[in-house]
């Protein structure tokens, strides 16, 4: 089981919270770091400008790549994703 750091700015992590948490995403140049995250790693984590440690997604498949937005209204730019199951979400 690996782990690896999933950062969320405090926009992104209000619309995730609203979602269903059941996908997350990252910047197309992480292409090549997402390419390792293999079913089963986690992802910790991080609230950026606030400074806090916000959650534990446990990944259920591979990275898959869909544009349509989630984490921003329109041109969302996290559009390398996973389906992750939250083990632990903070608001």
């Amino acid at each position: 089981m690996g782990y690896f750091l999933d950062l969320f700015s405090p926009e992104t992590h209000e619309r995730f919270s609203a979602s269903d948490r059941s996908v997350s995403g990252f910047r197309e140049r992480h292409r090549s770091m997402a390419a390792k995250v293999q079913p089963g790693d986690l992802l910790v984590c991080y609230l950026t400008r606030l400074s806090r440690w916000v959650g534990l997604l446990r990944v259920e498949s591979g990275p898959f790549e869909d544009a349509s937005p989630i984490f921003m209204d329109a041109a969302d730019p996290f559009i390398v994703r996973f389906r992750v199951a939250p083990l632990v979400w903070l608001s």
